[in-house]
């Protein structure tokens, strides 16, 4: 006996009976006429073909064994962990992938179409604007490792808030200094679970089902923009260095003082701008964009000028000594960071949405949420929407099925991108 049914609404299965190959047959008729992206769960070794022929496999640890785990792309103790499996940490991966593949071209397009304006001033012979090394090395240390913390680390919304309490433990009293002081504080970090992010999530999970971060018009927008910011940027420094008198011994400025200036302000814009997109700041960043990047670029910016098999031998020591040099950085530099801070800035003070209040209230709660001597202490987020109001900062496990009524529009306001709307309700959010 087999029983198969298809929702249409939701594209749900329901399976009774069937033996493993049957199961893996449903699966792959999802994929080839509905056009969906499959994921199956299971805990035991007939769910292996299951699980293998969907998109994303994933496996329970049970009792049946390990062969479902160890077919599986992703392994969860218990089946109440797919909930956070999907809607935390699968959201998350959708932003960070879909923006991380963005920037990465934006980055890349901002350092390689110079060589095309530069192929009309040198006469097309096929001379490269930036000197080999410098070449090599942008993609291989100068920009890689804040791009891979990102990547790694970056989020928005999360429903568990850091809350900090402050326990009163007695000192012993040994002499008149431990009279004095009777108390010693001590803080302790614990994560409590905050219901209105929590039960918000399964709203925001909707970005990732519609595909609204890695459009097409998005991707366009910022090539464009990395167009015309290289163009800028190279009509600039040519202009500067093309018949200026470098310093007092009549040095003048030539080829590769231009590149040697050019490339320093792609360095700081591409990271500055990485900086502006980021939401979540962790000491890895800090480590990431400071030392790793930013001072290890100019450490070879020395270093280089006293390798005499690069093509830039003895001109970074020229160039500190000149004020051309540091104007120009800050002139491109100051004009785009600018550029850049108002379009991701300004559209979020004036347009707020679901995910920009979200985003707005776990700021606040990670940093302000504290409690003294067990007292709670909101530090300003009482100002926020009405609906917060009702919030319960119990540990109490709510059902991962719970509905959540009412539409919400949710504008999704990117960079360079063109605002998609879209109405939330209960028929297109994700039901476990």
């Amino acid at each position: 006996m087999q029983f198969v049914e298809l929702t249409k609404d939701c594209h749900s299965v329901v399976c009774c009976r069937v033996n493993p190959k049957q199961k893996a047959e449903v699966v792959r008729l999802i994929k080839n006429n509905l056009k969906k992206i499959t994921l199956s769960v299971g805990d035991g070794a007939n769910d292996v073909n299951m699980i293998q022929e969907a998109h994303i496999g994933i496996g329970i640890y049970g009792k049946e064994g390990m062969r479902a785990v160890q077919a599986s792309d992703f392994a969860i103790g218990e089946f109440q962990c797919l909930w956070r499996l999907l809607l935390i940490h699968g959201r998350w991966c959708y932003r960070r992938n879909a923006q991380m593949i963005i920037y990465f071209f934006y980055k890349n397009m901002i350092f390689t179409i110079p060589h095309f304006f530069f192929s009309f001033v040198c006469g097309s012979s096929g001379q490269t604007i930036f000197d080999d090394w410098y070449i090599s090395f942008y993609n291989l240390f100068f920009t890689a490792l804040p791009l891979v913390v990102r990547a790694v680390f970056e989020q928005d919304v999360d429903y568990k808030i850091k809350r900090v309490e402050n326990m009163n433990i007695p000192k012993p009293e040994n002499n008149a200094k431990d009279e004095k002081k009777k108390n010693k504080t001590k803080a302790q970090s614990i994560l409590v679970q905050d219901q209105y992010l929590k039960n918000n999530i399964p709203k925001l999970y909707y970005v990732g089902q519609c595909k609204t971060i890695f459009t097409a018009s998005r991707f366009v927008g910022w090539v464009l923009w990395a167009m015309f910011q290289s163009l800028i940027l190279f009509g600039i420094n040519f202009l500067v260095f093309e018949n200026v008198v470098l310093d007092e011994e009549g040095r003048n400025g030539d080829m590769w003082s231009f590149s040697i200036t050019y490339f320093t302000t792609i360095i700081l814009l591409v990271n500055l701008n990485l900086a502006i997109n980021t939401t979540y700041w962790i000491f890895l960043h800090w480590i990431a964009f400071i030392p790793l990047s930013f001072m290890l670029y100019v450490c070879y910016f020395f270093v280089s000028n006293y390798l005499s098999s690069t093509w830039a031998f003895m001109t970074p020591i020229i160039l500190i000594r000149v004020m051309h040099f540091y104007l120009t950085v800050v002139l491109g530099l100051l004009f785009f960071f600018l550029v850049d801070y108002l379009i991701f800035t300004i559209p979020n003070l004036i347009f707020k949405n679901l995910s920009h209040k979200l985003v707005d209230y776990a700021k606040k709660q990670r940093l302000g949420y504290q409690t003294v001597n067990g007292s709670p202490a909101n530090n300003g987020s009482q100002d926020n929407n009405n609906n917060m109001n009702s919030m319960n900062y119990s540990q109490k496990q709510d059902d991962v099925d719970e509905k959540i009524d009412g539409e919400i529009e949710l504008v999704l306001q990117n960079h360079a991108s063109v605002e998609k709307p879209a109405n939330l309700n209960n028929s297109n959010i994700l039901k476990l």
